[in-house]
């Protein structure tokens, strides 16, 4: 037996189960299918104890067609004695509460463990009405009771005095021969058969409470699952325990690779002709389930914390037929542009040389990935994405998430050009990481940009199994060389919602070229060491934005002087200078006026020397008449952006053009 054990699926997602049971389950090699059904069945006879998300019966056959079809076993698993909490809610105690075991004063051990009274003269009769439902409707053979983690029997008013192990075997037994004269076999969690201070497990996968000695009362054709999910220092006694007490078993394990390794090998080991297979369990939803093992995104939170690695890893463990689910690119595999040769990680803007010397400012916003972008093509048509933020908890009031801290993919075609992938979750990844797969079409030349507000400590990219990540060849405009744009927080981003959405990005996309971004928030000052830092750049043209952070006494003090420096320690590199006419007050308009002034001087002065200065200006009716193009009557929004960034490409097409 090659078990998956995983909960039934939403009455909405029935149909895509099925696929999944045919495509993903099937191919794996399992050959039977665990379905935790519970109560959430439209019950017939028992019509108050359906469950909330019910299956109909059309649901059941639809489900048990696909499991036939792809040579799969269909065994449906309801708790019938601990584990009620679900049915506490919405299930059997909702039409028949009298049927709870109850401690005297009312309390129990767990706060979730409710349990059947196996005293109470109706249980059994209401049981096997609902057990006959749900075996008939799924047309089983076999069906898996629970019967796990039972903390409170023998409590009741009904069973107090009574041994909790006869308890216990007369209620499994009574509900195998029930199955029994159906010709159903039975399957149960074995925790409660094992004890737990001999056998050194804790009191969840085994018993403290006595009912452990009903072992060697059980009914010898029962299937006992035993699940233990963690590295056991004195081995697995219980295998041992069951073949003792003939009784066949099937190993359990979940999300621990070692645990799963270790316990295998022991009941191989130790097998007596009982060890009859392995259980893959799940304790997730169905949807993140089929999301994980088909390549979807899973919401890492809660519950659901751990499951892709139970999934993607130890899934492949126990069927090593499984097809992996992605074949993953390391970011350092794949070239990356618009990082800074020299930085201390591979996504620095800065080199690490010299780096104290910067002002503080610039040196922890040197550390943001604003610029950066992958290019390449696949032949895939999905892409993960996984990256680790280098800057956990980083949030801005007037900036959206997804443009600070998240990823933004875009992709070529002949009719439309460029144009931005829509993400299958906006959201920016957690502190700890996150992944989400974008639909892509193969082959298409691929853009992944990087964060504005943030960084990456780590980022990989997956491509369906056998697919290629490959590099982009040379643009077709030539322009091998960045653009490199210094600036300030309009430069760097600021209040775009994704990155490719920056206006440098638009621009450099619009004229082919690569771009490097040197936008620092509110540091933009043109001091000397950043004149050093920028003019170490080979670019294919400079782009100077420094209007937001440089009044009009410091516009006086430095801006002609960096531009003076730039020029001789690049002769013939073209640049630009911009001067941003949507900043609505009049101090701003001042800024402009002075900035244009001195444009105007370095080409009057010399026309040879600098005709390649070149100026973007009084474009304010262009990009923000209304201040709709910005976000507070500074920084630009998306409409902006796109605006300025559609200025400042064209005439980079003419600059780089002559």
């Amino acid at each position: 037996m090659r078990a998956f054990c995983v909960d039934a699926p939403m009455p909405e997602e029935v149909s895509r189960f099925c696929g999944f049971v045919t495509n993903t389950l099937a191919p794996a090699g399992v050959n039977t299918l665990v379905l935790s059904v519970h109560y959430r069945y439209r019950f017939e006879k028992h019509k108050m104890c359906t469950g909330r998300n019910e299956l109909t019966r059309e649901d059941a056959h639809r489900i048990k067609s696909a499991c036939d079809a792809a040579g799969v076993k269909l065994v449906p698993k309801m708790n019938l004695l601990g584990h009620q909490e679900t049915a506490w809610t919405q299930g059997l105690f909702t039409g028949y509460p009298e049927l709870e075991e109850f401690r005297p004063d009312g309390s129990r051990r767990f706060d979730y463990s409710h349990s059947i009274c196996p005293s109470h003269p109706n249980a059994q009769r209401i049981v096997f009405d609902l057990m006959d439902e749900v075996v008939d409707a799924f047309g089983a053979d076999t069906m898996h009771c629970g019967c796990d983690e039972v903390f409170e029997i023998g409590q009741c008013h009904r069973c107090r005095g009574k041994s909790p192990a006869k308890l216990y075997a007369d209620w499994v037994n009574g509900l195998a021969r029930h199955l029994k004269s159906k010709c159903v076999r039975t399957m149960i969690w074995s925790d409660r058969l094992i004890n737990a201070a001999e056998n050194g497990y804790g009191v969840w996968e085994a018993s403290d409470n006595g009912t452990d000695k009903a072992l060697p009362l059980m009914d010898k054709d029962i299937l006992c699952c035993d699940w233990h999910y963690t590295v056991c220092t004195n081995g697995y006694p219980s295998v041992d325990a069951f073949a003792k007490a003939g009784m066949d078993m099937a190993v359990c394990v979940w999300h621990q690779e070692d645990g799963t390794r270790a316990f295998v090998d022991y009941a191989k080991a130790h097998d007596k002709g009982h060890v009859k297979g392995v259980v893959f369990t799940t304790w997730m939803v169905a949807r993140h389930v089929m999301d994980a093992l088909e390549g979807r995104d899973v919401p890492e939170r809660g519950s659901v914390s751990g499951l892709k690695a139970a999934l993607s890893r130890n899934f492949r463990q126990v069927f090593p037929r499984a097809r992996c689910d992605w074949r993953v690119y390391s970011g350092n595999e794949l070239p990356l542009e618009g990082a800074c040769p020299g930085g201390a990680t591979r996504y620095d803007r800065l080199p690490e040389e010299g780096i104290d010397h910067v002002p503080a400012d610039v040196r922890q916003l040197s550390t943001h990935t604003a610029g950066m972008c992958f290019r390449f093509k696949t032949d895939s048509d999905r892409l993960r994405i996984w990256w680790k933020p280098r800057h956990p908890g980083m949030d801005m009031w007037h900036m959206p998430s997804t443009g600070a801290s998240g990823v933004d993919v875009y992709q070529w075609s002949a009719a439309r050009g460029w144009q931005f992938v829509a993400p299958p979750w906006p959201a920016p990844p957690k502190p700890e990481g996150a992944a989400y797969a974008w639909t892509i079409e193969p082959n298409a030349p691929t853009m992944v940009y990087l964060p504005l507000y943030n960084g990456v400590d780590d980022i990989t990219f997956g491509v369906r199994p056998g697919a290629d990540v490959t590099p982009l060849p040379p643009r077709a405009s030539g322009v091998a060389k960045p653009v490199v744009f210094y600036g300030t927080s309009t430069t760097q981003g600021g209040c775009v919602s994704r990155p490719g959405s920056c206006w440098t990005a638009v621009a450099t996309r619009l004229a082919d070229v690569p771009c490097v971004n040197l936008g620092f928030s509110g540091a933009g000052r043109m001091e000397d060491v950043m004149l050093d830092r920028v003019a170490a750049l080979d670019a294919s043209a400079y782009v100077l934005d420094t209007i937001g952070n440089m009044p009009p006494a410091l516009i006086d003090a430095r801006y002609e002087k960096f531009v003076r420096g730039l020029r001789e320690k690049r002769p013939e590199t073209p640049i630009v200078l911009t001067a941003n006419g949507w900043l609505f007050r009049d101090d701003p308009r001042e800024r402009a006026r002075r900035i244009k002034a001195i444009y105007a001087k370095l080409k009057t002065e010399d026309p040879a020397k600098w005709r390649n200065l070149h100026f973007v200006g009084d474009y304010g009716a262009d990009v923000a008449p209304d201040a709709e193009g910005t976000m507070d009557g500074v920084h630009l929004n998306d409409l902006g952006s796109a605006r300025f960034g559609k200025i400042v490409g064209e005439k980079l097409k003419a600059v780089l053009a002559k």
